[in-house]
């Protein structure tokens, strides 16, 4: 599911925000009540809403907004499952005096702004074994390699769980979390309206990426740039696939290493194609099993595309500038994949 995060300071632009993310393609809202800087109206923000709620009141020691006391974060909570929500955000503390309260599922979380620790499975394996319903945890991602600990990690969950790696390089596990178990993920309601490091708008994730779609059977493609660049090439592949029904979708990988990302992340995750940023071409030319005589004149590969298990790295130099996609039906052969 599509969660769009509401959080205002006040009970009125909640509100306004509420009825501003009906217009969008989500499944859910998390209620931040925890930033409001007023007693919070639990009751009409929940009537408010046209889609199932996830309540959030979070302390200002987990990495919330919440610096009241703990028995009025409580009551709020409290409320919120008094009014019918239907996922309750909370902390171990919460969990004897919050259950049994109403019909709420209580969510368990753990956030690291830090990084992704190398004792995830042991901390999510704790968070399992208390009384909640699901688990959630979000870490930041600082090299793509983090996201196979998440979704490791997600897949081998004993309870419904929400994964999350933060932060530019965590983007696919917000686009492809559902294949590894994660049950919700939260995405913006307008740019600049981030609740975490790393969201992009719910009408992105589910108009571009096609994020209900996505099953066992897409094909995985991508764009191996620097950070901070890649997402004008994603964006002409993606409505390139839309455009002729193809079962695909391609995700920016930002990563420093082109190196490092090539040695791990396509076996990881079965990638069938890469267009790959200037930064890379040399290293990619390397790194692919054979080459086009193209690519090989130019000491470059620009595209690199998977077939019966063998790299095969071409050069296109009109791919990005015309905002081509080169991997339209790119099992038929290299002479219409490239």
């Amino acid at each position: 599911m599509i969660c769009i995060p509401i959080s205002a300071a006040t009970n009125r632009e909640m509100l306004a925000l509420i009825r501003q993310a009906a217009l969008e393609p989500a499944d859910c809202y998390e209620l931040r009540l925890d930033n409001l800087e007023e007693p919070a109206l639990v009751e009409e923000l929940v009537a408010a809403c046209d889609r199932p709620i996830m309540a959030t009141c979070r302390s200002t020691e987990e990495g919330g907004g919440y610096r009241g006391g703990f028995a009025n974060r409580r009551d709020i909570l409290r409320r919120a499952i008094l009014a019918g929500v239907e996922y309750i955000d909370c902390e171990a503390s919460d969990m004897t005096s919050l259950r049994g309260i109403g019909k709420s599922k209580l969510v368990i979380s753990m956030h690291d702004f830090s990084g992704t620790p190398a004792d995830l499975e042991y901390r999510v394996s704790a968070l399992s074994a208390t009384q909640a319903d699901w688990v959630k945890f979000a870490v930041t991602a600082h090299s793509q390699a983090d996201n196979l600990k998440v979704f490791d990690v997600a897949s081998h969950c004993h309870k419904p769980v929400i994964s999350i790696a933060m932060g530019e390089m965590g983007l696919i596990s917000r686009v492809l979390g559902r294949r590894y178990g994660s049950r919700i993920t939260f995405a913006s309601l307008d740019a600049g309206r981030e609740s975490a490091p790393g969201q992009i708008t719910a009408r992105e994730l589910a108009r571009l990426y096609r994020y209900d779609r996505i099953d066992d059977n897409t094909q995985l493609f991508g764009v191996l740039a620097a950070p901070g660049s890649g997402r004008h090439d994603v964006m002409a592949m993606n409505l390139a696939f839309i455009n002729v029904g193809q079962n695909a979708v391609c995700i920016p990988f930002a990563a420093p290493d082109g190196a490092e990302f090539l040695q791990t992340m396509p076996a990881a995750l079965g990638l069938q194609g890469l267009r790959v940023a200037e930064v890379h071409q040399k290293v990619a030319l390397e790194w692919a099993d054979e080459a086009t005589a193209r690519a090989r004149s130019v000491g470059a590969a620009s595209v690199l595309l998977r077939r019966d298990g063998r790299w095969i790295a071409d050069y296109d130099q009109t791919a990005s500038g015309e905002g081509r996609c080169p991997f339209l039906h790119f099992n038929i052969g290299m002479a219409t994949s490239a």
